[in-house]
């Protein structure tokens, strides 16, 4: 059994908390691992919990198990960016083992349209072939290529699938912080119950404070979902999931699963409705006969109990003793595009 050597969380600028852990002879160690992962797009990224450098040898691979990530050996950002997808996928399935991404009936059809994919790696199974696709559309986007262009257009099936998961502009600036408060009382704002930071632990509404539990950051995951975090324990708004209505919300630890996801619809200005992945329900605060203090999500009638006004703000300085990573929106991700995007196009058999 791998023991880690060093363990630490690392916060990256746009949004994720993600604890690192290098084990005795790694070849890769705290920094490296850190800035590689802060490589990764933050639609992929924001479903990674935990990443590990093993100490099985160079070159001895990598893998993901949940949203957990091993490398066993060094690695360029190709692999972390591959891993991360592998994550993302699975985070967009049913809990349970699925696969939301490599296992709908859409990219079967998407390879099925294909003459070829990305390497020969991808021809492993429909699994690899996305972690691969999700690798390729980055770097497509970073240098400013089509997913008809005429380097991929074998596979231009797979790619427009892989662009259409991963959207290029997320619902807010991820390097922002937010403030969430109901519209109908905008003196009272989102936090956890008593800056809890116990699993589980429910959402309420206080008096304005400079408290972390009280700001949020906004990630994309897979097409217009996303995951709210409040920044005093990094843990995201969820509904346990349990799709009935009357369900109370809470944070749990983050997973990006789809207990975690939302769609924020935007209803004018900086005022949005959350609309819950699973349940299709909204969440709420007042709605008749409901508390005016506790969220819980309710059937979505529009009514404006169900509406919460979201706007940028600057979080307080950390006390925390977290490592804070700055990451790279585009320019310094690039400085090695130009060999990455050469991928071997393999006619599939």
């Amino acid at each position: 059994m791998m023991e880690p050597i060093i363990h630490d969380w690392v916060i990256y600028d746009d949004g994720p908390r993600i604890l690192v852990c290098i084990c005795n002879n790694s070849y890769m160690n705290f920094t490296a691992m850190a800035f590689r992962e802060g490589q990764v797009p933050l639609s992929l990224r924001s479903s990674v919990a935990t990443i590990i450098a093993g100490s099985e040898g160079k070159g001895g691979g990598a893998s993901c198990v949940f949203n957990d990530l091993n490398f066993f050996g060094e690695f360029v950002p190709n692999v972390f960016i591959h891993e991360s997808g592998h994550a993302l996928d699975f985070a967009q399935g049913n809990m349970y083992g699925s696969f939301g991404l490599s296992g709908t009936q859409e990219w079967s059809d998407a390879i099925d349209q294909s003459v070829c994919v990305p390497d020969p790696y991808a021809k492993s199974n429909e699994i690899e072939d996305w972690a691969q696709n999700s690798v390729l559309r980055y770097w497509a986007k970073v240098l400013g290529y089509p997913y008809d262009n005429n380097i991929t257009q074998c596979m231009t099936p797979q790619l427009k699938f892989a662009m259409a998961a991963l959207p290029e502009t997320p619902a807010f600036n991820v390097l922002d912080s937010f403030r969430i408060s109901p519209v109908n009382s905008s003196s009272l704002h989102l936090a956890t119950a008593n800056d809890s930071i116990t699993d589980n632990s429910p959402l309420t509404l206080v008096n304005i404070s400079k408290s972390p539990s009280q700001y949020w950051k906004i990630m994309p995951t897979a097409y217009d979902w996303h995951i709210a975090c409040e920044m005093n324990s990094h843990q995201c708004i969820d509904n346990g999931r349990d799709n009935d209505e009357g369900r109370s919300a809470s944070v749990t630890y983050r997973t990006a699963f789809i207990s975690m996801q939302h769609k924020f619809v935007k209803v004018a200005g900086d005022v949005y409705k959350l609309v819950h992945r699973t349940s299709g329900l909204a969440l709420s605060v007042g709605c008749p006969g409901r508390s005016t203090t506790s969220p819980v999500y309710v059937e979505d009638d529009g009514s404006s109990c169900q509406q919460w006004s979201i706007k940028s703000t600057v979080e307080p300085s950390s006390t925390t003793t977290d490592i804070l990573i700055t990451t790279t929106s585009g320019a310094n991700r690039a400085m090695t595009a130009a060999s990455l995007l050469v991928f071997a196009l393999l006619c599939m058999m």
